[in-house]
């Protein structure tokens, strides 16, 4: 979560927004872009968060596209 808007204060100065408001927008841009990201890489929230081991092709795939996404980032 953002809590410091001073990186995107310049792409922000236009808008008739109070400081809460302009947080608030550059968090919902920040989680949309994760979830792109997330969806691209094939990563399921819902299945990597559990204790569970789950074998399925799908999570095995994600594992990879995780650990891939690790190494880069």
């Amino acid at each position: 979560m953002i809590t410091d808007l001073t990186p995107y204060r310049e792409d922000l100065e236009g808008l008739d927004l109070t400081e809460s408001q302009k947080l608030d927008l550059v968090n919902a841009l920040w989680a949309i872009a994760e979830n792109i990201i997330d969806l691209e890489l094939g990563l399921n929230h819902l299945t990597l968060n559990t204790n569970e081991p789950n074998n399925d092709l799908d999570s095995v795939e994600a594992n990879a596209n995780l650990k891939r996404y690790k190494s880069i980032a």
